[in-house]
């Protein structure tokens, strides 16, 4: 009889200057229901305690210091001392559940055909302790129609069914096609599983919320975004994979996604008058995609920017016929 080999994960933690944090996070990964064959620190320049808090830990975790160059570039320094097949990602200040990594190897054993899986997650916002899912199981079943992985990232995209670079198991062949994380100014994860589903469009994913994105954590420094920032990114984000999927099998699937993306980026800014002018930009930059009538319709919107604000909002508080989305008004924290 053919023994079965297990899977080895390498789990990869970027740390920078969370030194109420980072043992939290070492620890829920020790305490796996499945155990991660390394763990691999890498401190991004901390100038805090952090490095000895993770010093303090046994050998087995394993402490890289460089000097700051941002969580993108942590993580390819721990992909590139990465000894195992497969690699999962864990912010140093946010957790696991403990069956996290079980889950995730039950599902790519049941499917050795996926280079990669994600999973649904809570978002935790400590300052009035309140716990909310990232996506509907309900809907994620529905959505999975009794498979395990969707047969498409982009149609899981659109419905906010990618988790994120916490909810990620990823086989080390992926990084050797697409490359590494880019030295980009904000969205280099999502810069990443764009690249990554254009080659392997299929995904797996677990409807249960198996880890803890802590939103606006104390002292972050994304608790005081730059909002143009944060817009250029993602907008360059959208315009990238758009690019990449060109004279692709797959730019259907990206351009329907990216439409949406788009639309509910215009919403979310629309909520706001003092950010008309990105409406603008984003209804000029991606005309290719946006139906014609739709860009008459926000171009009016964004022309009387206090009025619309009103109205919408209005109209979401009474009637409640448009979701209120959050994009601009409940940024991430880091």
């Amino acid at each position: 009889m053919t023994q079965e080999i297990p899977l080895k994960v390498s789990v990869i933690i970027p740390a920078y200057n969370i030194e109420n944090y980072i043992a939290r996070a070492i620890e829920c990964v020790l305490a796996q229901t499945y155990p991660a064959s390394e763990i691999i620190v890498v401190d991004d320049g901390s100038t805090d305690n952090t490095a000895n808090i993770v010093k303090q830990f046994p050998e087995t975790v394993q402490y890289i210091y460089q000097d700051n160059q941002g969580a993108g570039i942590a993580r390819n320094r721990g992909i590139e001392a990465a000894q195992h097949d497969w690699i999962a990602f864990l912010d140093g200040d946010d957790e696991w559940l403990n069956n996290f990594l079980e889950l995730h190897v039950d599902l790519l054993k049941r499917n050795p055909h996926l280079k990669w899986s994600s999973s649904n997650l809570y978002s935790y916002r400590k300052e009035d302790d309140r716990k909310s899912i990232k996506c509907s199981t309900k809907l994620l079943k529905k959505l999975l129609n009794g498979k395990d992985y969707f047969d498409d990232f982009y149609d899981a995209y659109r419905f906010d069914a990618m988790g994120n670079s916490n909810s990620m198991m990823i086989h080390h062949s992926c990084f050797k096609k697409v490359g590494l994380f880019g030295k980009i100014p904000s969205g280099e994860d999502a810069d990443m599983w764009n690249r990554i589903a254009l080659s392997y469009p299929q995904i797996g994913f677990i409807c249960e919320p198996i880890s803890v994105y802590h939103l606006q954590r104390p002292g972050s420094t994304m608790n005081e975004i730059d909002y143009k920032k944060q817009f250029d990114a993602t907008a360059d984000n959208v315009a990238r994979v758009i690019e990449l999927a060109k004279n692709t099998d797959r730019f259907g699937p990206v351009e329907r996604c990216m439409k949406n993306r788009i639309q509910r980026l215009i919403r979310g800014y629309l909520f706001r008058h003092e950010h008309a002018i990105y409406v603008k930009d984003l209804n000029r930059r991606f005309k290719t995609i946006l139906p014609p009538g739709y860009r008459l319709l926000i171009n009016l919107l964004a022309t009387f920017p206090r009025s619309t604000e009103l109205i919408l909002m209005t109209i979401s508080k009474t009637l409640r016929i448009l979701p209120m989305y959050h994009t601009v008004k409940r940024p991430p924290r880091k």
